[in-house]
């Protein structure tokens, strides 16, 4: 049906057309009758489809304004040149070299910097305007085409057709509406994506229906029968959500659907909560604005979090009372009664948030009901239902007597009960111990009975129930009480004593009086006269005659609680002595009458709020008994009172609207109730005021955004211009303003961390010129903190250090660490820094040292970390060798370990045998001599402190050699050139610059590492000669660590004279300090190479020597082995130290035979050592500087 209509809509609008087109042919009848025959050719043509005339006038506004349109595959070559543009720069590939061919490849020197150029990503390009043109509406995706209108005949909001004016011409709308390439649409042309929500009646159970679907309900039903289909799925399933894309459904369509599928069908719909929210896209189109909803949003409610009503107590005085477990998010709560008669949902009682979980339906009457409790909020301006509790049913029941008490004497039982709401009256039966069955005794009025004429020493059961006579002179009654056993007193024979006519008794008048305590009771309070002497009160009402309403066994009070009573009567009481002695009664003199009525109470709790900048909210405190209030208002205080409303007794508030803005208004309420027919009233509830203000800013609340800001937010206010937010540390006083804002939030950035900050908020709006304001918000407090805690992780262990690290705190600004002895020990405070690793030193070696860290910010101290402990330890021996010193001697050496005052030689000829200590020194090498001839020996060496020892580093082997037969010829010494390398390495070292970052040299120093030679100067020149970032940081910590040092300089020079004036710059840095290895001249740059001659470069090593020299320092050359072998003369490097750089293995050793003295050897570029991050240069030094 719905594609019917479109076509009809599409016919109707091709007819608008043809008679637009008419009038134009019409109108270019004048101009000339040429025209007008063209015009009548081109209207019989395009009249037979509809929509042909406009189809040829934009053909012929396309042909003078259309650009050119590229054909299919054009445009293709400059997108993907577009596209390689976009990529990026190319990465250029380096060749990959074998371990073979890197081995004996010549190294590029200490500095290995290489910049890798980042690859851009494409953008994915735009789709073409013009082709999206092209394309028939019916072919466009989904999202590109236009969203259909709504059916002609939808019914609009108020449940009719939308009617026409036949004057108002119809605006001709182009079928294509695609902006052109050059054109963009106008900002009130876009379409805008929103959510909102409504309110379904109906839910739950039928609360608050009505008849949704008005005039042709059945064309709209027929006409949205997918829709339908889809809803009713979605329900029946519990799904939160249904896609509507496909239709174009308007918010109020979707409203009455809904409505008519809960209402109206055996759908089950318990559960559902009645806020449906629904996402919709906003199109202007030819009748304004139209909303399209493409999802529909549902919410639940689950079993556990249902409201629970469960019926307390019911009577026809105080009607029926509910508990209830309060919903946390709940504003008010709302009781409704099911009403047989008009069969619909009846508001019972209005219950307010702090209402304690007790709510009562004052109704006085025995019919059985069915209750509903609803929890509401405010959301958006709306109230909305966010709970609600199943149907429970109430039938009227009398009460069942409680409490029966039997006390007895030798002829007679009292008998005494509390009293039962509702009863007229009260059965009393007994059984004695022989009998089986109960038999009644007496019906009584008050609660409590004398069984009089009883044998001493027999048994008696007692039980009672309690009987209404109702109205329809029906009798009810209610269960029995539990049974109670007594049995009467045994007396002894006595004397005879004087007869009662000899010694009368006399019981004095009683003193009586009386007080009201509530509108439904009267305390009666008497003095008691003589001993063992039982009270009867009588009381009448007006017009009645005096009845016997309650009697007092001796000893049991001197006070009684008249409990039905009626407010505004007055009643009358007497009270007299009874005793008895014996089977003889005495009865006293009556009191004097003394007269008592109540009345309603004072309404309490008056109280006037502002809602808006019309109206305010007067609310009171309920009055108990009250069956409905007046409410007066009055524009001057004390009098002028006119009677603005009477209201139920179950609602407490009224809104007064319609009010001025700025005005005071004075309120006073009154409680009344109907007793015989007439009203009784309480008194005036003490004056209140109000005036009229803006609405006071209702939820306020804050959150942390961060350490550093919290952020207050709160509901609008529809009459709010902006808002006013102050803010103060205390929170009564102190409060400066802190911004005026429009939205509903604001930021506070300048909070301490645990800082506690008060805030309050307050609505503005301007009346012409004047600013009013309405009441401040209550005042509402927050504070930042630190989140999350430290893991402390031990990093570093030694003889008398422990290094510890942790994961960083956000926002936390230092860390206190703390240390202790022993795990649960007292814990004292290390230090406070900003960093996050601490080294704790000076320890003592053996001993267990326990960890904690806080974060800190500001004043606030955030939650401490794991406890982490760690032994201070010598570390493990490194670097152990062995080799031949001799025919008959071993040597051994070994790495420093840190805190060891002596290292133990173990020796054994078996690797796996028993090792037998040799020897101890505090050196770092030992020699094993007196060894037998061809014999493999074994060593395993270990530091001690004398407290505690390293783990034995080793076993290390090295075998003697077999005894050789003498020589018969004697042979040649070998020669001792320079340049004939056979040496062990000594010490062993790295190459460092500001590459590296910041190094641990502690770290360095504990991994084996004996001299380190630094970058002491950057700069690509001989005038541009800048410090190295990290050379005074490695410089001095180095030393510290007892690592050796020297410094380099890669050198530009291509002149002698550049080459002394780094050489001075170098000597000025150092300023005297102290160097144990050489200034090292390096010498490799290609640009170097280019512009210098052999002859240049024997002037260049030689000037830079003799600074370096004349300075009292120890100079070498860095070079490679292609430099030293073809581009440096050899006479320049005579007695010249040599820094060689060939990498290969270590065990090759360096296999240098060139000129000079071969000093160090660099081996590697990239080892690894502990404490300096990524890859770094290895070397060896052959000689003890």
């Amino acid at each position: 049906m719905q594609i019917r209509r479109q076509l009809s809509a599409e016919k109707e609008k091709g007819g608008t057309m043809r008679r637009k087109f008419v009038l134009r042919c019409l109108s270019c009848l004048l101009a000339g009758m040429l025209l007008l025959d063209t015009s009548l050719q081109a209207f019989a043509e395009n009249t037979s489809v509809p929509g042909g005339a406009q189809q040829s006038q934009e053909i012929m506004e396309d042909e003078q304004s259309q650009p050119d349109v590229p054909k299919e595959g054009e445009g293709t070559k400059d997108s993907e040149e577009e596209a390689i543009h976009s990529n990026g720069e190319k990465s250029s590939e380096l060749p990959v070299q074998s371990e073979d061919q890197k081995e004996d490849t010549d190294p590029v020197g200490p500095e290995n910097d290489t910049d890798v150029p980042v690859t851009q990503q494409p953008s994915e390009p735009s789709p073409d305007p013009v082709e999206d043109a092209m394309i028939p509406p019916s072919d466009k995706p989904a999202d590109t085409q236009t969203t259909p209108q709504e059916p002609s005949d939808v019914l609009d909001a108020s449940g009719s057709e939308p009617s026409k004016t036949p004057e108002e011409p119809e605006q001709e709308e182009p079928e294509d509406e695609t902006p052109k390439e050059d054109e963009k649409p106008a900002d009130d042309e876009k379409n805008t994506e929103a959510e909102d929500f409504f309110v379904l009646a109906g839910v739950p159970y039928g609360l608050a229906g009505e008849e949704i679907l008005k005039e042709k309900s059945e064309e709209l039903l027929d006409e949205y029968q997918d829709v339908l289909e889809v809803l009713r799925g979605a329900l029946e399933e519990k799904s939160v959500e249904a896609d509507l894309s496909t239709w174009s459904v308007s918010p109020e369509v979707l409203q009455k659907l809904l409505s008519y599928l809960i209402n109206d069908t055996d759908l089950d719909c318990s559960m559902l909560l009645p806020k449906v929210v629904y996402y919709y896209i906003e199109e202007t189109g030819e009748k304004g604005n139209i909303q399209n909803v493409h999802k529909v949003h549902f919410s639940y409610l689950s079993e556990e979090d249902k409201l629970v009503l469960k019926q307390e107590k019911r009577t026809l005085d105080t009607g029926v009372k509910f508990s209830f477990v309060p919903d946390q998010a709940a504003e008010g709560y709302r009781l409704y009664r099911w009403d047989l008669d008009a069969e619909e949902w009846e508001l019972a009682a209005e219950i307010s948030e702090d209402a304690a979980g007790t709510c009562t339906d004052p109704i006085g009457d025995d019919a059985e009901y069915e209750y509903l409790l609803i929890a509401y909020r405010t959301e958006g301006g709306s109230e909305v239902i966010c709970n609600f509790s199943e149907k429970t049913k109430s039938a009227y029941a009398l009460g069942t007597p409680e409490n029966l008490k039997v006390e007895g004497t030798d002829a007679a039982m009292t008998l005494t009960w509390d009293p039962v709401a509702d009863a007229t009256g009260y059965e009393v039966e007994a059984c004695e111990e022989t009998q089986e069955e109960f038999e009644l005794l007496k019906t009584v009025k008050e609660h409590m009975f004398v069984h009089e004429g009883l044998e001493g020493g027999k048994t008696y059961h007692y039980r009672v129930r309690a009987v209404r006579q109702t109205a329809q002179s029906s009798v009810e009654y209610s269960p029995y009480s539990d049974s109670v056993t007594e049995t009467t007193i045994v007396t002894a024979v006595a004397a005879p004593e004087k007869s009662a006519a000899e010694e009368p008794i006399t019981i004095p008048a009683v003193e009586l009086s009386v007080t009201p305590v509530a509108y439904n009771q009267i305390q009666l309070n008497l003095k008691e006269t003589a001993a063992g002497v039982s009270y009867e009160i009588y009381k009448k009402a007006p017009g009645a005659s005096y009845q016997l309403v309650q009697t007092i066994p001796a000893g049991q009070g001197q006070s009684w609680l008249d409990e039905s009573v009626k407010p505004g009567v007055e009643y009358t009481y007497q009270v007299r002595g009874v005793k008895k002695v014996q089977q003889k009664t005495y009865e006293g003199s009556y009191s004097r009458e003394v007269t008592g009525m109540t009345k309603l109470g004072t309404v309490s709790g008056l109280a006037i709020a502002t809602l808006d900048m019309q109206s305010l909210n007067i609310s009171w405190d309920q009055v108990p008994g009250a069956d409905g209030y007046e409410l007066y208002r009055s524009s001057v205080s004390g009098s002028g009172y006119t009677l603005l409303a009477t209201l139920p007794a179950q609602t407490r508030s009224y809104q007064d609207k319609g009010l001025t803005l700025g005005a005071t208004y004075y309120y006073q309420v009154r409680a009344h109730v109907t007793v015989d027919g007439k009203k009784v009233y309480g008194d005036y509830a003490p004056e209140a005021r109000g005036t009229v203000k803006l609405s006071e800013v209702q939820n306020i609340s804050v959150s942390q955004i961060k350490a550093t800001a919290l952020q207050i937010s709160w509901s609008g206010a529809s009459d709010a211009q902006s808002y006013e937010v102050y803010y103060s540390t205390s929170p009564d006083s102190g409060f400066k303003r802190l911004k005026t804002v429009k939205k509903t939030f604001v930021n506070f950035t300048k909070a301490k961390c645990g800082v506690t900050y008060y805030f309050k908020v307050r609505t503005v709006n301007k009346v012409g010129k004047t600013k009013v304001y309405s009441d401040d918000s209550a005042v509402i407090s927050g504070r930042t903190v630190l989140t999350g805690s430290p893991v402390v992780t031990v990093k570093k262990v030694t003889y008398n250090s422990i290094a510890l690290k942790w994961t960083k705190v956000k926002d936390a600004k230092k860390y206190e660490i703390w240390y202790s002895t022993t795990p649960d020990g007292n814990y004292q405070l290390l230090k406070t820094q900003g960093g996050t690793s601490f080294t704790h030193k000076k320890l003592i070696t053996g001993q267990t040292y326990y960890y904690k860290v806080y974060p800190i910010r500001d004043s606030f101290k955030g939650d401490v970390s794991n406890v982490v402990s760690a032994k201070s330890t010598l570390g493990d021996l490194k670097g152990l060798k062995v080799a031949r010193s001799g025919s008959s001697q071993m040597k051994l050496s070994w790495k420093k370990v840190q805190g060891a005052s002596n290292y133990v030689i173990l020796r054994s000829t078996k690797a796996d045998g028993n090792y037998a200590e040799i020897a101890r020194t505090n050196k770092l090498n030992y020699t094993d001599t007196g060894l037998a001839a061809n014999t493999t020996y074994y060593y395993k060496v270990y530091a001690t402190s004398g407290v505690v020892d390293s783990k034995p580093a080793g076993p290390v082997s090295q075998s003697t050699p077999a005894l050789a037969p003498a020589p018969t010829t004697p042979t040649k010494p070998p020669s001792d050139s320079s340049s004939s390398v056979s040496k062990e390495p000594l010490y062993y070292g790295v190459d460092v610059s500001s590459y590296q970052g910041k190094i641990d040299w502690e770290d360095v120093a504990d991994d084996g590492i004996d001299f380190a030679m630094i970058r002491i100067l950057t700069g690509k020149g001989t005038h541009d000669l800048s410090l190295d970032s990290r050379f005074e940081y490695n410089y001095r910590n180095a030393r510290a660590a007892g690592v050796k040092v020297g410094v380099y300089r890669y050198s530009y020079a291509t002149t002698r004279g550049g080459a002394r004036r780094e050489a001075r710059r170098i000597i000025e840095v150092l300023d005297g300090r102290k160097l144990e290895y050489p200034i090292v001249l390096d010498m490799e740059d290609s640009s170097v190479l280019a512009n210098t001659t052999r002859e240049d470069r024997t002037e260049i090593i030689l000037g830079f020597k003799d600074i370096v020299e004349s300075a009292g320092y120890k100079f070498a050359l860095y070079a490679n082995k292609n430099w030293i072998d073809n581009y440096i003369d050899p006479a320049a490097l005579k007695g010249v130290d040599i820094w060689f750089a060939r990498w290969r293995s270590l065990s090759r050793g360096p296999g240098y035979t060139g000129p000079g003295n071969l000093a160090m050897w660099q081996y590697t570029d990239e080892g690894s050592v502990d404490g300096i991050p990524g890859r770094v240069d290895l070397d060896v030094s052959y000689k003890r500087y």
